[in-house]
């Protein structure tokens, strides 16, 4: 992180600019010794994808954020992005908060348990119910990892105030803080889109929600998850799901948490539900707290994630576990430890069942506790491998479309040339009288033309000849000198006698 300062009155704000190396912006705000309550480390605004109208928004919710009574943190889900114009659902900005108050410390007015909040925010990445619900987990973890932090509040804060009176000292402090969230699970780049659609004038200002009191931490984020989940693929102009007590933002919708003991009656134009009534499926929570509609099915099914979750198990009525009261493997209490074997935490790639203990029925919904290290189930997704599969199967597809296409074509060129060839008309009588087609032998691939039918000619009329008996002469014998043939004469003559 590159530092640079930000003057306001004697105060020098910390800011640093996100490394390569560097994916969550974290913003710490609380009391400064010697100056008063404002940030005490935040990014450098504008950086990209940073805006300042993102800075703007969640600055309000860091600084209202406020644990319920005798609460230890308050937690909200905030929206980066509900004054963006640009906004496109799914691909906004969302912050993180925990809101605390640190026991044992003054404020520069000498007021007890000053306010400590730290929020990490992300843009434009894939936050889908399960990724909202591990993260959250994870943070509590870091943030409040033992009962004693989870009483007293952070005990870092305590670390700052020593070495807060040294600026040279202040940085490294906060810094090495830092440090300790730098695995926290950064999710892909979102893949979600615009899938629920509301009417403004039909949409609630405030939606609360009444748990009992207890339930702990993982039952809250279960349920924050799936609510979030919905939110952020949808175009309702929401600011925030939190369990504090700090008032409403104006100009948006709030979702609150609230025990049971500090419930009150609302107006008529607040939702109100109970926890152990919000449903799983993401279109009957849409309908139910925010009437909104399904806008169209995803067009990326294979990528996205956010299945949805079972509800909470509920402890048995009569005292003996039944088979149908056991949650399946993505129950909520059905847990392991965020951290692997090694320390570091392991991302949300799996599930592994074990077994539930100390359930108690509270309010018709089983707070477990387990070990005194938060545990929280996350179901296991390889996303390389899962985008691999989806690469072959587009490719396979394509390979399939593309022979498809080609069958087609050439069926439909069949078609055009049947229904496109004429026959020959059949030729004149004419010529059928004149000539007869031509034949062609294919064995000598010679021509032979057909010997013509001969013309019939007419008989002449014969001509009468008559000679004379002197002239005859015997065969054999050969013709005197002065004998010949008289036509025309003879007949003459006997036309006289007529």
């Amino acid at each position: 992180m590159d530092e640079a300062n930000i003057v306001t009155a004697r105060y020098e704000v910390p800011t640093y600019m996100l490394q390569p190396e560097e994916r969550w912006f974290h913003f710490l705000y609380g009391n400064v010794p010697g100056h008063q309550i404002d940030y005490m480390y935040r990014p450098e605004v504008p950086q990209e994808p940073l805006t300042r109208q993102q800075f703007s928004h969640i600055t309000r919710i860091v600084k209202l954020i406020e644990p319920r009574r005798d609460a230890a943190f308050a937690f909200a889900i905030a929206n980066m992005s509900r004054d963006d114009t640009q906004y496109e659902p799914g691909h906004g900005g969302v912050a993180f908060v925990f809101g605390l108050r640190i026991k044992g410390a003054r404020d520069h007015a000498g007021r007890d348990n000053p306010p400590f909040c730290h929020a990490a925010a992300v843009i434009d990445r894939h936050l889908d119910a399960e990724a909202f619900y591990y993260i959250t987990m994870q943070f509590y973890q870091k943030l409040l990892p033992d009962e004693e932090s989870r009483v007293e509040g952070s005990g870092w804060y305590h670390s700052y105030v020593r070495y807060a009176q040294t600026p040279e000292h202040t940085v490294p402090v906060i810094r090495s803080y830092l440090e300790d969230f730098n695995d926290l699970w950064f999710p892909p780049r979102s893949s979600l889109f615009f899938r629920w659609t509301a009417d403004p004038n039909e949409t609630p200002d405030r939606v609360v929600i009444v748990y009992p009191d207890g339930v702990d931490m993982a039952t809250l984020a279960h349920c924050m998850a799936k609510i979030a989940a919905v939110l952020v693929e949808s175009d309702i102009k929401w600011s925030a799901i939190s369990n504090g007590r700090e008032p409403d933002l104006t100009g948006g919708m709030t979702v609150r948490f609230v025990p049971r003991t500090e419930a009150v009656t609302e107006s008529d134009d607040v939702v109100l539900a109970n926890l152990e009534d919000i449903p799983d499926d993401p279109a009957e929570i849409a309908r139910m707290l925010f009437n909104a509609q399904l806008v169209r099915m995803s067009y990326l099914p294979q990528v996205r994630v956010n299945l949805p979750y079972t509800q909470p198990q509920r402890a048995p009525t009569n005292g003996a576990a039944k088979t149908n009261d056991v949650a399946p493997a993505r129950e909520i209490n059905a847990v392991r430890p965020i951290t692997g074997s090694n320390g570091a935490p392991t991302a949300p790639t799996g599930a592994v069942e074990k077994p539930v203990t100390n359930v108690a029925d509270i309010g018709g919904i089983s707070v477990v506790s387990g070990p005194n290290t938060m545990e929280a189930m996350f179901p296991q997704h390889d996303f390389a491998a899962e985008l691999k599969k989806k690469q072959r199967r587009n490719q396979s597809t394509s390979i399939i479309a593309l022979a498809l296409l080609i069958v087609t074509l050439g069926i439909l060129g069949v078609i055009w040339t049947v229904s496109n060839v004429r026959p020959e008309p059949p030729p004149e009588p004419s010529v059928l009288n004149t000539a007869a087609p031509v034949k062609t032998t294919t064995a000598a691939a010679t021509t032979i033309a057909p010997t013509p039918t001969p013309t019939p000619t007419p008989t002449p009329m014969p001509i009468l000849t008559i000679t004379s008996t002197a002239a005859t002469t015997p065969p054999g014998t050969s013709k005197t000198k002065g004998t010949s043939k008289k036509k025309g004469t003879n007949v003459d003559e006997i036309l006289k006698q007529f």
